[in-house]
């Protein structure tokens, strides 16, 4: 805004009135009027350039998009105590106690510690749940294109008065984010089970558990080397077996590429009863060539009413194994053992179990 009246050039008197028009005219910094002897306490729209505040306190509030921005070429640091906490190189990498993030979040701490924990300014990431209430959740999660979680970890409070939590990671698995593995204060492992010590105490335990009854056995596979996959493996498959009639029901199977030089060991292990038979049990070993030549038994124990097992081998290179009650009538309730010993053969032939 101009000033009205100008006194530098003027030759005669001036009313003092014009001055104090003057001194009443508003300048305007930003969009903010600012009069000489009034208080000035907010300006709008105002461009600050190499700012130094050097006491007191600022406070940046109720701002509708906020920008920081450090200028082209030029990184952003965030200091307490002049020491860099923050640290955004120009390609938006931020680091966390480093001024050199090699990630897009890069957290860096320097500790002696021989502790697990040590103290609190030991740990990079401290993440909390401040609800005081049993089961309840502190975690971690990622998402994938889509938004939907992918993956998760972090700790469920068992006890809080005992401070007792276990640390859960989960994948989704198509319908949403589960739990796959927990490990509970105890230090014990679980698979598909948040119990994992509930039916033994005696040790540390680790805990599978299948899903479906007849067909979604817990399985635990030992690869001999990744130089030979889909061979050279042992793989112990653990059914609960529940309603199995006199018609035969298949259990598991294992199929192969090829039948070559292959000769793989199974053992089976069946243990149950019907209702009104006592307990029975069946065990086979027995060795199979591949193609639709009928497996050899090796070696074989029973006791009881036992209940049939069938190795099907029709099918060219799949090996079928199914279950039959034996009961008078009665469905087969137990518990069936599958053992497969499966051979790197001459012809880099695999074996899937499903």
């Amino acid at each position: 805004m101009a000033v009205p009246n100008i006194f530098a050039n003027a030759t005669t008197s001036i009313p003092l009135s014009q001055l104090d028009q003057n001194f009443a005219t508003a300048i305007t910094l930003g969009n903010t009027a600012v009069y000489l002897g009034n208080t000035t306490t907010t300006l709008g729209n105002v461009t600050l350039t190499n700012v130094n505040v050097a006491s007191g306190n600022v406070t940046i509030s109720a701002l509708t998009t906020p920008n920081i921005n450090s200028g082209s070429g030029s990184a952003l640091t965030i200091q307490s105590n002049s020491v860099t906490g923050i640290y955004m190189d120009t390609s938006q990498n931020v680091g966390f106690g480093t001024t050199s993030p090699n990630a897009k979040a890069s957290i860096v701490t320097s500790s002696n510690s021989t502790s697990v924990l040590g103290t609190y300014s030991n740990i990079p990431v401290l993440l909390r749940n401040t609800n005081n209430t049993n089961n309840n959740y502190a975690i971690i999660a990622t998402q994938d294109s889509a938004g939907n979680f992918a993956t998760f970890f972090g700790t469920q409070t068992t006890n809080q008065a005992s401070s007792l939590s276990d640390f859960v990671v989960g994948t989704n698995a198509g319908s949403g984010a589960a739990e796959r593995v927990r490990v509970d204060s105890s230090g014990n492992i679980g698979q598909n089970t948040t119990t994992p010590a509930t039916y033994d105490t005696s040790g540390k335990m680790f805990t599978q558990t299948g899903t479906a009854n007849n067909s979604g056995p817990s399985a635990h596979m030992m690869q001999g080397s990744s130089q030979n996959p889909g061979a050279g493996y042992y793989c112990k498959e653990v059914f609960a077996i529940a309603g199995i009639g006199f018609s035969a029901t298949e259990i598991t199977r294992i199929t192969g590429t090829g039948s070559n030089g292959i000769g793989m060991y199974v053992r089976v292990t069946v243990n149950g009863h019907t209702s009104t038979i006592s307990s029975a049990i069946n065990y086979k070993g027995v060795l199979y060539q591949g193609g639709t030549s009928a497996v050899t038994q090796v070696e074989t124990a029973t006791s009881g009413t036992i209940p049939t097992l069938t190795f099907d081998t029709s099918t060219n290179n799949v090996l079928v194994i199914k279950l039959t009650s034996a009961g008078s009538g009665q469905n087969f309730n137990g518990v069936m053992v599958v053992e497969w010993y499966v051979p790197i053969d001459f012809n880099s032939n695999t074996w899937t179990i499903s």
